[in-house]
């Protein structure tokens, strides 16, 4: 992530300065302020993905910052472009259609096995991360729940098992 900002902010550079050289010292307010018109202009890049990029250079001076090298931090005075928030979700006849899918592949393929983990995350509500690192002693199915520490908050998550997961942790269990 932190390698395409900086290809885009080279980009950047060699069109306004015509050099691909710049120093984190050169980021000022109205490096920012073009580089995000850069981006919205030249790119057509969404308030989403401009937010990420100006997330990563700001995390890169607030960690210049706190091993007390001074550098200036234009994001004092710039306020980052809040992407657009969008829920969509599958409905039911979409995940049945994804669930007919399966026969189409081996059950000893890849396709198979990351259609059916797929699967099991939209069964359980587990994000696809949390279901790749899914231990069996977190699935406790005389309660009825998976109790795991997720990977992305570090929170807790206690979800139910339901059937259509339960039949596919059994089918994986072997025995």
């Amino acid at each position: 992530k932190y390698k395409t900002t900086y290809k885009i902010l080279k980009e950047y550079c060699i069109k306004k300065k015509h050099t691909s050289d710049f120093r984190i010292c050169d980021i000022d307010f109205r490096l920012v302020e073009g580089f995000d018109l850069f981006m919205e202009e030249d790119r057509g890049n969404s308030a989403g993905g401009r937010y990420n990029k100006h997330k990563n250079l700001k995390t890169i001076i607030l960690d210049i910052k706190k091993h007390n090298i001074p550098v200036n931090n234009p994001y004092l005075d710039f306020s980052i472009p809040k992407p657009g928030r969008k829920d969509i979700y599958l409905n039911s006849n979409e995940v049945e259609a994804m669930r007919r899918l399966r026969c189409k592949f081996p059950h000893s393929s890849s396709e198979y096995k990351i259609l059916q983990m797929y699967l099991f995350s939209c069964y359980c509500g587990l994000r696809f991360s949390d279901v790749i690192d899914l231990k069996w002693l977190e699935v406790d199915f005389e309660s009825g729940f998976i109790q795991k520490m997720m990977i992305k908050t570090k929170e807790p998550v206690c979800t139910p098992i339901f059937m259509q997961a339960k039949t596919i942790l059994l089918e994986l269990s072997e025995g």
